[in-house]
Order: structure tokens, then sequence, then C-alpha cells
């Protein structure tokens, strides 16, 4: 295997950007451990020869396409109706068929002997049967459908089946993805914060120009923003103003980026240093980690020194109050902050004075900052910072070989000072609010399912109006576990009495038991949050148990199964083609 192996797994993990080969077991998770080369994924750089462990029904791709393709409901709600109504058909046509056998036999044939005769009673109970078979029934269907159809496809609405136009009239349970579907999918870095100081992006900025006290901590936060970040602005768009160039990057980077530009242009945070390593964000490591050395052909390539007059060569994000050779170097880190504390020892002073070491009032005054944001609807991302010295670059394997990132992310990715925290915003679609009481009007309840955390997605949930009252949720602890499932009242849409909200994220689906299903599929209003795609499917399995008609939405790979066993699967148009090709309808325009 060549040095420069580089795989894509985007389309299974959505992780941006390709991840290093090596043939070494890092991880007991096959979409994890960077040892194996999944079937539908892409190597985008290097090249090597690997053994094939798994084919067919048996790699990933298989496993999802076997779940895709036995999930399907047996039949929609029209073919359900249609064959009931046959059998009742069927039933009254031999019923009346009995019926005139009996009289015959009993009364017509004794008293009347040559009225009918036995050929004619064959042709009378054939003719009766006949007459009950209603014609018109399959033409008139048909033609209902198509009209329906051809209405949903000048609304952008891609209908694969025609049996699914009637089951969408009968949908009572749809559960809705956030990101993109609910919300506009365009992040923007509405507030910062350096410890507990607090504030938004336009004062931010004008503590820099103003030189305020803090001016440096503002100036380091934009530079981790900016170097720290895989996405880039377009060349053609770097003369329009900043919210209109085009950004290449997933929706987090993208909103960062523009940040940091707002700060100091990216350009000239980049140009004072060289990239030396980086590791991309994944799922499992929760955050992106980038090692710079200090730009050789600066000018001012010299020892920087603590002290007001060597303050203005400090690139940023190097703080005046510390020492940094040319030598050395500079590890940014960017991610969710319930990882990345555990591994820093230091925060910035909000002051602007030198980074005082990470206590535990700080601990708490840093996460009274994030859970107030995250229950405004914000994402939180913490930045942080550590100075590497030369001798400990020296002691470490080379950075050109595979063990390098683990040694990274296990010996120098630690000690780190917190540099400040970003709040960034998806607000929702404008629309949504009045989807959501118009098919709440109809008798749908309207549930959350998502993979970001509870305390964000109840409160997009709230200003979506899905959730009513955040302030009397229920939890899993609010569901017993020994009531008897037949003893639980069913959910009444008439009824005021019904549960009302309810949140739930995946670790708690796992410890739920048959009796606390059953009650969470009463409530009025749920947000299902932290979800995989087989706590989806189970989602959709369990409330088509209770006689539900659900609906599910979704744009992924992974969601395929769920959307299958929906029994209205809605695809987002810009979505991968296994969501399209598992879904019964697609948003044209989503």
């Amino acid at each position: 295997m060549s040095s420069d192996l580089r795989v894509d797994r985007a389309v299974l993990t959505g992780e941006s950007e390709a991840i290093q080969g090596t043939i070494e077991h890092t991880d007991s998770n096959f979409l994890e451990t960077k040892n194996i080369g999944l079937q539908g994924t892409l190597c985008v750089g290097g090249s090597g020869l690997g053994a094939v462990i798994q084919a067919g029904d048996s790699t990933v791709f298989g496993r999802i396409a076997r779940l895709s393709s036995t999930g399907a409901p047996t039949f929609t709600t029209l073919q359900r109706e249609i064959f009931r109504f046959v059998l009742i058909i069927i039933s009254i046509a031999i019923t009346i068929s009995v019926i005139i056998i009996i009289l015959w036999a009993v009364w017509l044939r004794k008293d009347y002997p040559g009225f009918i005769s036995n050929a004619t009673l064959v042709v009378d109970v054939v003719a009766v049967c006949v007459a009950f078979i209603p014609e018109g029934l399959p033409a008139s269907v048909t033609i209902s459908l198509a009209v329906i159809a051809n209405t949903l496809s000048k609304a952008k609405v891609l209908c694969k089946s025609l049996m699914t136009v009637e089951t969408l009239g009968s949908v009572n349970v749809l559960c809705s993805d956030k990101t993109g579907t609910l919300t506009m999918n365009r992040m923007t870095v509405t507030n910062v914060a350096v410890l507990d100081d607090q504030t938004d992006v336009v004062t931010a900025r004008d503590r820099v120009v103003g030189g305020h006290a803090a001016a440096a901590n503002v100036s380091a936060l934009a530079a981790v923003a900016g170097i720290c970040n895989s996405a880039s602005f377009d060349e053609d768009t770097m003369d329009q103003p900043i919210g209109l160039r085009l950004v290449h990057g997933d929706a987090t980077d993208s909103a960062i980026l523009r940040f940091a530009e707002s700060i100091r242009p990216v350009k000239e945070l980049q140009a004072d240093w060289e990239e030396v390593f980086k590791m991309n964000f994944n799922s499992k490591t929760k955050y992106m980690m980038k090692v710079r050395s200090f730009a050789a052909n600066r000018a001012d390539n010299q020892i920087l020194r603590a002290s007001a007059s060597t303050s203005a060569k400090s690139p940023a994000p190097v703080s005046p109050h510390e020492r940094f050779s040319k030598d050395d170097y500079m590890l940014m880190c960017k991610g969710a902050p319930d990882v990345l504390l555990k591994r820093c020892s230091y925060i910035n002073d909000p002051t602007g004075g030198p980074a005082i070491p990470l206590s535990e009032e700080s601990i708490a005054r840093l996460t009274r900052v994030q859970e107030s944001w995250a229950a405004k609807g914000q994402r939180v991302l913490l930045l942080a910072k550590r100075s590497i010295s030369s001798a400990t670059m020296t002691s470490a394997p080379s950075i050109e070989d595979n063990e390098f990132s683990d040694y990274a992310s296990a010996h120098l990715n630690i000690g780190l000072t917190i540099v400040g925290l970003v709040g960034l915003v998806d607000p929702p679609r404008p629309d949504i609010p009045e989807t959501v009481r118009i098919m709440r009007g109809a008798g749908i309840r309207f549930f959350m399912v998502t993979g970001d955390f509870a305390l964000t997605a109840v409160a997009i949930a709230e200003q979506c109006g899905i959730v009513t009252n955040a302030s009397r949720l229920h939890r899993l602890a609010d569901l017993n576990r020994d009531i008897e499932v037949s003893s639980i009242d069913k959910f009444d849409p008439e009824s005021d009495d019904s549960p009302s909200s309810l949140v739930l994220s995946g670790p708690d689906l796992m410890e739920m038991n048959d009796s606390q299903w059953e009650q969470a599929c009463q409530y009025r209003e749920i947000v299902f949050a932290r979800t995989t795609p087989e706590q989806k499917l189970r989602i959709v399995k369990e409330f088509q148990k209770r006689d539900c008609v659900v609906g599910m939405t979704g744009d992924g790979v992974n969601d395929a199964p769920s959307l299958k066993a929906a029994d209205v699967g809605i695809a987002m148009g810009g979505g991968s083609d296994v969501a399209m090709e598992a879904a019964d309808l697609v948003l044209l325009e989503s």
C-alpha cells in the first residue's frame, strides 16, 4: 500500500473529506476502521492491494440493500381497501348464488318442473356472479390516481407509484429529518464566546478594529476558525460580499469560514502558516485537527517573545503572552465541546491576559454558555490550540508514517488551550410552522427524527411548532417499564387527555421495552435525537405495529431502509440515488 492512499467514504458515512488508508486495524466498526475498503466508496489517491473479506449481501452496502428490499409494507392502504371491498363483493355474490341454488332445489324444481333446467341454473348463477363484478373499478381507480399524480408533478413532486397517491392521504404519522428538511441548511455563526464573555459577530469585529483589550482573543478565534477548516471560497466570487461568495464545503465549515473572513481575510491568516498534518472531522473523533509550522517565507521569521513590541508580529492564533519559536508547531482543533473539553488544560483569559488553567469553575461557566446557546437551537463548536515545541515533534513518528495520525490524537492533541466557542444557527424554513399547523389540523402527528443533540433538536422543534411547550417535556424516565401493555390508553386524536411532548435519544431507544414503546407511541409530539439508521427503521416499525400509516423523509444512503419500510418514503431531490430509489415520492425542489 502506498503512503498516500486516500478513500472517500462520503456516500456511507457523510464525511466530507477522504480518509488515509492503513494496513493496521484501528476500530471494530467497519465504518470507522481505516484498513477496510468498502464496496461503493472511492479511492481518490494512492494505490494498494487488498484481500476480499466480504462479498454480496455481506458487505455494508449489501446489508443496507437487504434491509431496503425486505422492509416494504406488504400492501398499501389502497390495496388493503380494494382487497377488503373485493372480499365483500365475493361474499355477497357467493351468498346470493347459494340462495338461488337452494330456492331452485327446494321450491322451483318441485313446484314448477321445467321452469329452470340444470343448464339454465348454471347460466343464472354465473350471471349473478358476473353482475356483481364492478367492471369500471380498475379504470376509475387508475384514472383518479393518475389525475392526482399529475397534480403532484406540477408541484415538483415525483410519484413513483400510483398506489402511493392514496396512501399519502392516509398518513397519520410523519417522521421528518431536521437538517435541510425542516431547516434551510444555511448555517450562520451568530455568537462567539471566550469563556463566558459572549458577543455577536459584529461586536467581535468591532473589538478587533477598535483595538479592544481582548482583540487578540477574537483574532485567535478567527485564525483557528479560518485555518482549521475544510471549506474554501470560490476564486471567481472573491470580489463579492462575504455573504454572497460561493463556498466549496459543507454547511458548518462554510459558516465558520465566512465568520473568519469577516474578522480578517482567510488568505492572510493561512499565509502565516504551512500545513504539516491534518485530520479531518469524522463521526468517531468528532473533531478536526491541523498541525502547522511557521511559514518560511515570512520576513520576520524569528523567535517571538512575549512583549508588546512583538505582539504585532505574532501570527494568530499565537498569543502575545506566549513564547513561540520559528521552529515550533501550532496545533489547531475544532469540534464538539463534550469531546474536546476533556483534552483541554487551559483557556484564554476573556480580559486579554495570559491563558489561565482550566478549573471546575471555568468549565461550569463554559458549559452554561454552551447549554444556553443549544437551548436556542444553536449548534456549538469548541475551538482550541496548542503550541508544540520542535523537540516534541522530533521524538514523534515521521509525519509521512501512518502511525503519526494515532500518535497525534493520543499525545499531541492534549493539554489544549480553549480559544473559544462559536454558536451556529440553521434557521427553520419560513413556511414550516404553518405546514406543521396544517398537518396537525388534518390529524397527522408530526415528529422530528434527527442525529443532532437533544437540546438543539428540541429548540428547533419548538421554533417549528413541532413541540408546543419545551418546558414540559417527558423523557425516558417518565415511561414506566412495568405497566401492562393492555392497560395503556390508546392515542385519541379527538381527546385532549393524550400525553403531549416526549424527547428520546438513540441510547434511550435501545433500552426501551414493549410497554415503554406502547406509551411512547401515544404522544402527540415526539423528538427523536441522536438516532442511527437502525433506530430510524425501528421507529417506523414500532408505529406500524400499532396500525399507524407512517411517512418518512430522508436523503442519505443510510436512510434507505427506513424510507423503504415506511408506508410513504419521501426523498429529497438533492439526496443520494439510493435514497431516491428506495422512496415512493421524490421532492424535486427540496
